[in-house]
């Protein structure tokens, strides 16, 4: 049968070595002094009296016992075990994002399974830092030498940036490569050393992809917009146009490429009357209201515009005015005469709008 592993085994560290470093100076430091004390006995225990001996071992046997219950209890360790938390530990080695740990001086103290997968490191003695790494690339230069500047001054940072091909010489995807690195400082809690410096490294090739994707996308959806057989414009709650589709600027002479938005208002587009149409629109509170209307736009020449516009305005909950997106359809004159019914009913509607004289549609009660 196969023994089973735990699954913490399969993301071991590549480089761990978060243990206590001084352990070891400590305990040969310990034994010198021990040497030194039985050298100082073997060379003057002629000189000294046998009741100074006496009170001498008296007191390393007090010491002795008191050290062998206090390591019993566990009030002293001679080996200090590593204080590390399990929980803590699993997240940071299983974690995607390869992570690795260095010193004030760049010694590597700890790199999880997948900074080695992400350089093509398959053992501790093939791991490098990042500096040695990135160094190689023009590209990543600067975003490095800034995080480390950071460092230095205790920020943490993080920049993005493109290479033309992998940071692992394994890798087996071609290409350019899209990498997020992070820097940041640890301070140690055991001591009161110089913190460690954490960096973490991602490959978001297929983020960037996904974003790129998505602009392309969002750039044919403007384009199809911008080149639709039929005018768009949409303004703010006080008129004031934001966007407009190359179509009806074209439609009124206007130059795409230098307009501004919220340069210019409906009313500057609009001829005669057709602003009041516009604006006698108004939707219930919190509710959206569309009307179609016959009327006229004027081009940048001074020259009308017959259309028929798709009026959709919104109103705000306090019932204020909201913003609005119309549709403008161009109305080709008739080619009978004005035979058409329809064509009969615009033309009044454009001359009922247009008409210098004041008219007004009031009830029985007085209500317009």
């Amino acid at each position: 049968m196969t023994k089973p592993r735990q699954a913490d085994d399969y993301n071991a560290p590549l480089v761990d070595r978060g243990g206590r470093s001084g352990t070891v100076l400590r305990i040969l430091l310990l034994a010198l002094v021990l040497i030194a004390a039985a050298g100082g006995f073997v060379v003057f225990k002629r000189s000294l009296d046998n009741e100074v001996v006496l009170g001498g071992l008296g007191v390393l046997a007090m010491v002795g016992i008191f050290f062998l219950v206090s390591s019993v209890i566990g009030f002293i360790e001679v080996m200090p075990q590593r204080q590390s938390d399990s929980l803590a530990r699993s997240f940071l080695n299983s974690h995607p994002d390869g992570t690795l740990i260095t010193d004030d001086k760049g010694r590597i103290i700890y790199a999880n399974a997948a900074y080695g997968a992400l350089t093509g490191a398959r053992k501790a003695t093939e791991v490098q830092t990042l500096e040695t790494l990135l160094s190689r690339h023009r590209e990543s230069n600067e975003a490095l030498y800034r995080l480390v500047n950071g460092l230095r001054e205790g920020k943490e940072g993080s920049e993005e940036f493109r290479l033309l091909r992998a940071v692992g010489p394994g890798s087996n995807n071609s290409g350019a490569h899209w990498y997020r690195l992070k820097a940041r400082l640890l301070q140690q809690e055991d001591n009161g050393g110089k913190p460690l410096q954490i960096w973490q490294i991602t490959d978001i090739t297929a983020e960037r992809d996904d974003q790129e994707r998505f602009f392309k996308e969002l750039q044919n959806a403007i384009d199809y917009l911008d080149h639709a057989p039929a005018g768009f414009f949409s303004a703010g709650r006080k008129g004031e146009i934001f966007y407009l589709n190359a179509t009806l600027a074209e439609w009124l002479g206007l130059d795409l490429t230098k307009f501004v938005p919220g340069s210019m208002t409906i009313g500057d587009v609009v001829a005669g009357e057709g602003l009041a149409l516009i604006q006698s629109v108004q939707a219930e509170p919190g509710l959206k209201k569309t009307v179609t209307l016959d009327l006229d736009l004027r081009k940048t020449n001074g020259q009308s515009l017959p259309v028929q516009i798709i009026h959709s305005v919104t109103s705000m909950r306090d019932g204020a005015p909201g913003e609005s997106r119309t549709i403008v359809l161009a109305r080709e004159k008739s080619d009978e005469n004005g035979r058409s019914a329809s064509a009969a009913a615009m033309r009044f509607t454009r001359f009922f709008n247009n008409t210098p004289m004041a008219i007004a549609s009031v009830d029985g009660d007085g209500r317009i």
